[in-house]
């Protein structure tokens, strides 16, 4: 990357905020077109990322990444909905975590109480 993916998304919000709703989408577009010329293209999902932590500070929230073994699960809908609705929730599916769930709060604070976890530490005593 050129430019961390912070940089990025400061510049690209702070643009927004100062430009008008007629403006956002030409904004969006040239932002796009600095990201390809500049060879960063391929790091939309870091800088989109980073976007959203922004958005949520911004609002007063905090940005959470949860990644369970099964979406589907009624246990993964009671824990999204345990977060303010300031909160950003981003859930991925990861099937290696066998069963529960791993949280990140702000890339600060982790909650791991997925099954991958509790064998590792079983079999690591």
């Amino acid at each position: 990357m050129k430019y961390p993916a912070k940089i990025y998304a400061n510049a690209l919000l702070k643009v927004l905020g100062s430009s008008g709703k007629q403006a956002e989408w030409r904004i969006i577009k040239r932002f796009a077109a600095l990201l390809q010329k500049n060879g960063d293209l391929a790091n939309y999902g870091k800088i989109s990322s980073e976007i959203e932590r922004l958005i949520a500070r911004k609002n007063g929230g905090k940005f959470i990444s949860m990644e369970v073994a099964q979406k589907e699960g009624e246990a993964t809908k009671k824990v999204a909905n345990f977060f303010s609705e300031r909160d950003i929730v981003k859930v991925r599916v990861l099937p290696e975590l066998l069963a529960g769930a791993r949280i990140l709060v702000d890339d600060e604070r982790e909650f791991d109480f997925s099954f991958k976890k509790r064998l590792k530490d079983l079999f690591s005593k």
